[in-house]
């Protein structure tokens, strides 16, 4: 027997995690997070900014996952790391705008663990714009690049969220 969250290492969370009526695991399209991303990486110790993520020229559509310095030592940590780096609001603002079609980041939650707002509206502005959140990723071994997204999340009928395998194939040029 087998006994997790539905937010439990990676995992990828559905409108229904912060929206009332959203959709939910089982009714996520496959293309939401398989196919090609984008990996690009974060500077900034504190938080991702709007004005880091535009050095990146992101477009619609497509799947971002930010390698920051949480990597490895968020991931791979047998303690909770409380000084992780974050997306900022205006920067989950900014990818919504973006309209792309899934974020991901290399710590538990996309917003400041220390703030319920920022939890609230990073995810909300992500979530309200179809945008699905790929929480919890492996990066500290992937450089920056361009990939093959495979992430298949367990199928939990009516999950907000699943926990998920995520892999990444380097695309040939």
């Amino acid at each position: 027997m087998l006994e997790i969250l539905t937010h439990t290492g990676t995992h990828i969370d559905c409108p229904l995690h912060f929206i009332w009526g959203g959709s939910t695991v089982t009714d996520m399209p496959l293309d939401a997070t398989v196919g090609p991303a984008r990996v690009i990486e974060i500077e900034d110790p504190h938080m991702i900014t709007p004005e880091e993520l535009a050095k990146h020229d992101i477009k619609k559509g497509e799947r971002i996952l930010c390698k920051t310095s949480n990597s490895p030592t968020v991931y791979e940590s047998p303690v909770w790391i409380e000084d992780y780096v974050y997306l900022g609001e205006e920067a989950a603002k900014y990818l919504a705008e973006k309209q792309i079609s899934l974020f991901g980041m290399d710590a538990i939650t996309v917003g400041n663990w220390r703030d319920n707002d920022s939890i609230m509206a990073t995810h909300k502005s992500l979530l309200e714009a179809g945008i699905y959140i790929l929480e919890g990723c492996a990066l500290a071994d992937v450089p920056a690049g361009e990939y093959e997204l495979v992430c298949l999340p367990l199928r939990i009928l009516n999950g907000d969220a699943s926990p998920c395998r995520e892999i990444l194939r380097p695309l040939k040029k």
